[in-house]
């Protein structure tokens, strides 16, 4: 009997647009910790530079720590990407294999979207604070 393999294979990237208004996305600063409302906690290190000579596009590299009984840390990229006029998009992506146990394919999307919504609301707040000065 013949085995049949998959065809497709599942793109871990997450991303979403933001709305930044007029600022440009090339002073946009993701927070160097926080923790979502999920409780995955975030550590974002320096930029990665694959776009070197003052390029907008960033890349970050950054460890999740997954809250649980069996609390897993695991890096992942995170990119900011000039989208339009006033909207920048926000990526999310594994650097490394995904531990398979204790967190899952259903898991991991769900976190990461967490992830890039506090990111989202941390450029929201931003954009408040700056208004009101």
């Amino acid at each position: 009997m013949m085995e049949i393999e998959p065809t497709t294979e599942v793109n871990w990237y997450v991303s979403r647009r933001v709305e930044i208004g007029s600022d440009d996305a090339a002073s946009l600063r993701i927070p160097e910790r926080f923790e979502t409302t999920e409780g995955v906690q975030v550590e974002v290190g320096e930029s990665l530079d694959y776009f070197p000579n003052g390029d907008p596009y960033r890349t970050y590299g950054a460890v999740l720590t997954i809250p649980g009984v069996f609390a897993t840390k695991f890096p992942v990229e995170l990119d900011i990407l000039p989208f339009s006029e006033g909207l920048v998009e926000l990526g999310l992506r594994p650097a490394a294999r995904l531990p398979r146990f204790p967190i899952g394919p259903r898991r991991y999307f769900r976190l990461a979207w967490s992830v890039l919504d506090s990111i989202a609301e941390s450029f929201d707040e931003a954009r408040r604070v700056a208004r009101a000065a």
